[in-house]
């Protein structure tokens, strides 16, 4: 029921129901290391929603921790929250960006992303609610592959939530 809020509230009341989950993660860690990390969790699947809640492990320069989402045309652009900035956009530069909240080792930040037809929407859900944070435009050509990533400092995925309508 708690999803079924949130869907409504992020997509503004629409009559937006999803057709299937792709991928339901409870929980992931990944361990810190020298090198960047990715881990597919779907794959060749339509444009929809992620939820996901990201607790960094470590913070450091451009060590960012999100996902990553790739078209059919191998266009991907990289959801993140790192020190450098509270929450980006990055597709070849950062191209959407908030420091509106801070960002600590331990923190959980929650957020839902809303990939359409014309552009992906951000929004962050704190115990107020729905925050709307920025709007990227930008078109994706589905198939769509979404992958975990940190750069080098580790984080803990929490809640992962990946659906098609």
């Amino acid at each position: 029921m708690k999803k079924l809020i949130a869907l409504l509230l992020a997509t503004g009341f629409q009559s937006v129901a999803y057709a299937s989950v792709e991928a339901n993660i409870d929980y992931l860690e990944m361990k810190t290391s020298s090198h960047i990390k990715k881990l597919l969790i779907a794959e060749n699947i339509g444009r929809g929603n992620v939820e996901l809640t990201i607790e960094p492990m470590r913070l450091g320069a451009s060590d960012g921790k999100g996902i990553e989402i790739t078209d059919s045309a191998g266009r991907s652009i990289f959801f993140s929250i790192d020190d450098g900035h509270s929450a980006i956009i990055w597709d070849n530069a950062v191209v959407a960006s908030t420091n509106s909240f801070p960002v600590y080792v331990g923190g959980k930040y929650r957020f839902f992303l809303n990939i359409t037809d014309s552009a992906i929407k951000v929004n962050r859900v704190t115990e107020n609610g729905m925050v709307s944070m920025f709007e990227y435009n930008k078109v994706l050509t589905p198939p769509l592959d979404y992958k975990l990533v940190t750069q080098r400092s580790g984080a803990r995925f929490h809640n992962v939530l990946i659906t098609t309508y």
